[in-house]
Formats: structure tokens, C-alpha cells, sequence
């Protein structure tokens, strides 16, 4: 990529600095090569996301920081939809302010750099404030992720109100980007062919994987303790943590001294709600909620296997399932579309909240270790193919021809 060139990224959606989702982790790959490579970058993010990127991921850019809401701290107390909801308005708002000064910025750059705008997610402070710069900046080219489609109110179990929200916001941002937007990157079929009924361009769209650090993987040692089963991921019912409940309850009925191991943060409501459980169904030497991770590796390799009843990583790619078969651990997840494109049959398959056949899965592969072993080298082998340095690669090539083909 040619150094005259310059990259904003702007991803204000950030609320609490010791969390990285799926679209943090595509982000940061993505940047951490481009930042390599010397090309001039400029991250347009909330004080926790500068905080995320600059001091916990390293990420030496240059930054334009949104100033943080009064709200931002009651969130990471207490979060809720209207909240946050607030907040995103909040950070639009702030960010059409400070256009100005960001523009002033942008006239240090060299007249004839080309300035691509990249978002790493279809948050609506993320499209709208890239839209706006888009708009702004004539020569500009922007390029936006898409991990999945949120599902239709009601379908992912929370309340109706926190549904419709979540919901109507995407479908606002999905809006813009359709209309402003010059690429849109999704990670499998099913987000393509649903963007396309949708009316969004075919032209626009393309389809890259998500990955992981093979390398680094191999490297990270184990932590001491021993598990039985592990979950990673972020601590919310749409990820499936609390049918990891019902479903532990039925290993345990048979295996009184299973361990499960919980890797991952989320929302004070939800956590609390999750250790009541787990108290009140006399699990807590059963299940060990065990926190964020930056290294979810360690717990991986010290697990017989990792459980994923994630009710909507369908509609996105998984990197937890990759990570794990990286670390050589078979993989039981519900039996959702994307996951037969992604990882074939290397994948042990439930059907959707079938938490009876889960629990037998789980309780087979405990009691044969050759069958494990098994699975694990096979996954081990064919996740290769997702190594990080390859996808970024492929993406910026794709990038770099969009923009030399409109040029």
C-alpha cells in the first residue's frame, strides 16, 4: 500500500475498555498491518476506545478523540439500551462538531493522498459520522464491515424494547451505507445474500473471512487449572450463556466434578444474573466464571473441548470456534448455516437448544480421549487456511483495486 495514502478508521462505539469484540479484533489486525507497513492512519474513537487501541493493543496511529459522555460511566455501571442508545446520539453529535477540526487536520496531509474511510462495524455512530466524512471529503473512498444482520424483534430472547432498538438502529445505519458507502465487507453468504435482498448493490459488496494468529496460538501456554468444556465469548444471553447453564446442569447430573470455564465480560445485569444462577443451581464447583481475557488461548488449551451454543454467530463468522481449533480442542456448536461454510464438518453439530443431545455430546467426547485427540488434529490442520496474514492481505488488495478501478 502506498505510503502517500491515508487511512481514517472511525469506530466511536466502544464503551468498556477491557473488551474486544469480533469487529474490534478484525479492526486491530487490519490496522496493526497497515501501521507496519508505514502508511499514515488517524483512529477517530470515544476515550475507551483510545484507551482499548493505543495503550492495550498498541496501536501507535494518531488519534482524534470524541470527548467521553456522563454517560459513558453510568453505562459501564449499569447498561441498558436507552443508554446507550443516548449515548450514540451523544457521539454523532460531538462528532459533527468537531468536523471542522478534523478537516484542519487533514490539510496536513499530502494534497494528492488518497484517504480512504474505514468503519470496523455498522454501529450507527460508526456509519453516520463516516457517511458524513465521505460526503465531506470528495476524493475519499469508504470502506465498512458488516458481521451480521440482527434478527427480526423478539427472535434473540431479550426484551421486546431492547429487540426493536437494537433492530432499528442497524437498520438506520444499514441506510446510509447502502446509499454512501463505496465497499461493504461482509464474512459469510448468508450477511451477502440478505444485504442484496435488502437493495444494497452486488457490486459493493465483498466477501473476506474473519482469522486468527495461528503463529501466536502455537506459542501460548496453558494455564494449570484443568477443565472439562469451556465457553468463550462476550457474557450475554444472544451468546448463549445461559443455555450453557441448563445444559452443564445435565453433563454434571452424570459427571459430578465437571468443569466448565466461562471466558469473558459483559454487562453488570447480565453477569449478576449469570453468578445468581449459577448459585442457585448449586453449580459455583461446577462453573468458573473466569473474566476477560486477552489471551483466551490459555484457558483453550487447558480445556477438553470448547462449547458454543451461540444463538447468533451464525449471522457472523465464529472466531472463537477458529481460535479453539487452532489450540487443537474439538468445537460443539448449534447447528447454524454459516458454520457448515466456514468449518465443514470439523465441527461437532447440535441441533438449536437441544440441550439434551448437547449434554450427550459433551459427555461422549469426555469419555474418549482418542476420539478428541482425533478431532483436535484435524481442526488444527484445516484452520490454517484462516491465518490473519492471508486475509488482510487478500482485503487491502481488494481495496487497493476498487480505488485504482474508480480512478
Amino acid at each position: 500500500m502506498h505510503r502517500s495514502m491515508l487511512i481514517i478508521a472511525v469506530t466511536l462505539e466502544s464503551i468498556r475498555s477491557d473488551v474486544i469484540g469480533g469487529s474490534d479484533r478484525v479492526f486491530l489486525e487490519i490496522f496493526k498491518k497497515l501501521l507496519r507497513n508505514n502508511v499514515q492512519v488517524i483512529i477517530i474513537t470515544s476515550i475507551t476506545g483510545y484507551k482499548l487501541f493505543r495503550y492495550n493493543c498498541k496501536l501507535n496511529a494518531k488519534y482524534f478523540i470524541v470527548s467521553r459522555t456522563k454517560l459513558d460511566a453510568l453505562i459501564e455501571r449499569k447498561y441498558s439500551k436507552l443508554l446507550v442508545f443516548i449515548t450514540y446520539i451523544m457521539r454523532i453529535l460531538k462528532m459533527i462538531i468537531s468536523l471542522k477540526s478534523l478537516l484542519c487536520l487533514l490539510r496536513y496531509a499530502d494534497n494528492n493522498d488518497r484517504i480512504i474511510i474505514y468503519t470496523p462495524g455498522d454501529f450507527m455512530p460508526n456509519a453516520i459520522s463516516a457517511g458524513l466524512l465521505r460526503i465531506l471529503i470528495k476524493k475519499s473512498f469508504w470502506a465498512t464491515h458488516i458481521h451480521f444482520l440482527i434478527p427480526p424483534p423478539l427472535y434473540r430472547g431479550l426484551s421486546l424494547l431492547a429487540d426493536l432498538a437494537a433492530f432499528s438502529l442497524q437498520r438506520i445505519s444499514l441506510h446510509i451505507i447502502k446509499k454512501i458507502a463505496d465497499m461493504i465487507i461482509v464474512v459469510n453468504f448468508y450477511v451477502h445474500q440478505r444485504l442484496i435482498k435488502l437493495g444494497v448493490p452486488k457490486s459493493k459488496i465483498f466477501r473476506s473471512n474473519c482469522g486468527i494468529d495461528y503463529e501466536l496460538i502455537q506459542k501460548v501456554p496453558p494455564v494449570s487449572c484443568k477443565y472439562d468444556a469451556c465457553f468463550v465469548g462476550r457474557i450475554h444471553p444472544a451468546k448463549g450463556v445461559f443455555d450453557l447453564i441448563k445444559i452443564w446442569e445435565k453433563v454434571v447430573k452424570l459427571k459430578k466434578n465437571a468443569k466448565l470455564a466461562i471466558v469473558g465480560s459483559g454487562s453488570s445485569e447480565y453477569v449478576n444474573a449469570l453468578i445468581s444462577i449459577v448459585r442457585k443451581k448449586d453449580l459455583h464447583k461446577n462453573i468458573f466464571l473466569l473474566g476477560f481475557d486477552p489471551l483466551p488461548y490459555r484457558v483453550m488449551k487447558s480445556s477438553a473441548m470448547l462449547l458454543y451454543p451461540d444463538h447468533e454467530a451464525g449471522y457472523g463468522w465464529g472466531i472463537a470456534i477458529a481460535e479453539a481449533l487452532a489450540c487443537g480442542i474439538p468445537v460443539i456448536a448449534y447447528s447454524l448455516p454459516v458454520y457448515k461454510e466456514i468449518y465443514d464438518d470439523v465441527i461437532w453439530y447440535v441441533k438449536y437448544r437441544d440441550y439434551d443431545e448437547f449434554a450427550d455430546k459433551i459427555l461422549l467426547l469426555l469419555e474418549n480421549k482418542g476420539l478428541r485427540s482425533l478431532i483436535g488434529n484435524r481442526g488444527r490442520e484445516y484452520v490454517k487456511r484462516y491465518d490473519w496474514s492471508t486475509i488482510v492481505n487478500n482485503l487491502l488488495c481488494e481495496i487497493m483495486r476498487r480505488i485504482s478501478r474508480e480512478t
